[in-house]
């Protein structure tokens, strides 16, 4: 009986009643065959688990010697680069503020030295007006443009 319980018995053999219940027949409902397991070798299971102890301990070693120290190296160097962005983002923003400013004084000069000349062309327009011949549009004589500071 121990020998019917393990092999699978299989629908197709029931219905058949004549099936092959070696589970050579090829059907949907049958199982898989066991799969092949590989076996290692006895030493390697020994000792695989010191191999592995000792690459991990190589690896652990390697990070704390070489990869963190240089870490602290490139953290330091990004922070002095960080200040320097930073100085220079600062020195860059002053100097356009002073070339603003420096803007502004020699637009500010243009605008006096228009209203400036806008005034003395008004007021040589306004004395010409009152020099002329009296009837008021006459072109001013030669006299006045020469006190007015006009060019003749």
């Amino acid at each position: 009986m121990d020998h019917l319980e393990s092999v699978p018995i299989c629908i197709c053999t029931v219905l058949l009643q004549g099936g092959d219940r070696t589970n050579n027949h090829l059907c949907s409902c049958t199982p898989h065959p066991p799969r092949r397991t590989t076996t290692m070798h006895p030493l390697i299971r020994h000792y695989l688990p010191y191999v592995n102890l000792a690459i991990a301990s190589a690896a652990l070693a390697f990070q704390t010697t070489m990869l963190y120290p240089w870490h602290e190296e490139l953290d330091a160097s990004f922070r002095k680069l960080k200040e320097e962005q930073a100085r220079q983002l600062r020195d860059y923003h002053e100097m356009k503020v002073r070339r603003l400013e420096v803007l502004e004084r020699w637009v500010a000069r243009q605008e006096a030295e228009g209203r400036a000349e806008r005034g003395r062309r008004e007021e040589v327009s306004s004395e010409d007006f009152v020099r002329t011949d009296g009837r008021g549009g006459g072109a001013p004589t030669a006299l006045d443009r020469t006190t007015s500071g006009a060019p003749p």
